[in-house]
């Protein structure tokens, strides 16, 4: 067991001798057995204990099993006593407050404290005693909620900071070694009984597939093995999928729709592309089968909109509600700011005159000004007349569509209106005839614009 410890933690690349490293003990058989596995191989780590108060003096029992024998194998030990249902009227425990079960608030509240913990004293990882049998059980909870390939995935050995050295082993294993080094453990009444649905599949679930075919554990990490290699072909062929078919501009996802329809199984992999931005498999089949262009779909964190080319994915945290804001630019001002953007405002005669042919520079007709002008979003019902049109007027939302502009990008449109309602200029588009140059305009106002945006 100990040669087999030290080689898949080498094979797997998980940590080394001189990483500081911090062990989450909860008493059990198999957290006692991690810990005298490095002990044993002089790994370097300090133990931490949680407490959840679940089962009254039991729980407080394991806690002082565990610090005195933490006391024996390191200098190190933290503890910490949670609060997770309430006790009493007075006090809320946190999976009330949160409205989640009990097991998800206790495995929150202890990951966030031993996260806490690494990063307060410098461990480089964080180890749990999960083993092969966990994985196996952490499968079949997934299939019966469930899930896609990922979730039949089983237990990865490394996530981030977090480490699970015993994924080598089953429980059998490791009931084996606690008892031929008679390593001392506590029972925790919980997991006999059937309340929790893990305990359920531990308990009834893989007895049953063991009656079947008795290398039943085995088979299922041979066949999460499989899977896990099937997964990471599939990462593999998304990551170039992504860049052949997504590009990022003003942070917006652009996703070609005409390239990822050529693409077989089109709703499997729009779901690897967006699953990072919460959209769900039923929004990404109504997604798939939509064609109507402007129809927009909702995520918690996000929001796409079906373009003429593209999907078009922003973060709802970066919107902005833009109605009424603006701001008025007087016959003294030079340089302003706003909504990410620059502008540099020159007036000039007309010796000094250039025709600029930029669509960030505007050449305005200081005599048809009047101050202050005002710079402001695009708003529905806004009409110019366009430079060149022979005085002829025009919706924007008209200009926006001969542009080909998205819904999202209407929005982040700025406007020039001059004092008395008139449009000067679309920002970084088009001017407007009554303030273009004249053969006797005797005075310019150059106004240079740049965006922030990347």
């Amino acid at each position: 067991m100990q040669l087999k410890f030290d080689n898949y933690i080498t094979q797997n690349n998980l940590f080394t001798k001189e990483d500081k490293l911090l062990v989450t003990i909860s008493g059990g058989v198999d957290s006692m057995a991690l810990l005298c596995l490095l002990w044993a191989n002089n790994y370097n780590f300090g133990v931490a204990h949680c407490n959840f108060q679940l089962r009254g003096e039991e729980s407080n029992g394991d806690e002082e099993f565990v610090e005195h024998f933490a006391s024996f194998v390191t200098d190190t030990f933290h503890k910490k006593r949670f609060n997770v249902i309430a006790r009493h009227e007075a006090t809320e425990g946190y999976a009330l407050a949160e409205k989640i079960g009990t097991q998800e608030a206790a495995r929150n509240l202890r990951y966030a404290w031993f996260e806490e913990l690494r990063q307060t004293f410098d461990y480089q990882y964080i180890l749990t005693a999960h083993h092969a049998s966990d994985s196996v059980e952490t499968m079949l909870f997934n299939l019966s909620r469930g899930t896609g390939l990922k979730g039949l995935t089983g237990i990865k050995p490394k996530n981030g900071y977090l480490i699970r050295p015993l994924l080598f082993a089953s429980k059998t294993d490791i009931l084996n070694y606690a008892k031929e080094y008679d390593i001392v453990f506590r029972e925790d009444s919980s997991n006999k009984t059937d309340k929790y649905a893990r305990n359920l599949i531990r308990h009834s679930v893989v007895p049953k597939f063991k009656k079947l075919n008795a290398e039943f554990e085995q088979n299922a990490l041979n066949t999460i093995n499989k899977l896990n290699d099937a997964q990471d072909l599939i990462d593999f062929t998304i990551n170039k999928i992504r860049l052949d078919i997504i590009s990022v501009k003003n942070n917006q996802t652009f996703i070609s729709i005409s390239q990822l329809k050529k693409l077989p199984a089109v709703k499997t992999v729009l779901f690897q592309l967006i699953k990072d931005f919460s959209f769900n498999e039923h929004q990404i089949e109504l997604i798939i089968n939509d064609n109507q262009i402007g129809n927009k779909y909702v995520s918690k964190t996000h929001e796409l909109l079906i373009d003429r080319t593209d999907f078009i994915i922003q973060s709802i945290k970066n919107q902005q509600n833009t109605e009424g804001v603006s701001f008025l630019i007087f016959e003294n001002t030079e340089i302003i700011n706003f909504a990410n953007c620059a502008f540099n405002l020159i007036k000039s005669i007309e010796l000094n005159r250039g025709i600029i042919k930029d669509k960030n520079v505007a050449q305005l007709n200081y005599q048809q000004l009047i101050f202050p002008l005002k710079l402001r979003y695009w708003q529905l019902g806004d009409r110019f007349q366009p430079i060149g049109m022979n005085g002829k007027s025009q919706l924007v939302s008209d200009y926006f569509q001969q542009q080909k502009l998205s819904e999202f990008d209407k929005k982040q449109v700025l406007i020039l209106e001059n004092g008395d309602g008139r449009i000067c200029w679309i920002v970084g588009f088009r001017l407007a005839e009554p303030f273009k140059l004249l053969v006797d305009t005797k005075q310019i106002l150059t106004i240079k614009y740049a965006s922030f945006q990347i």
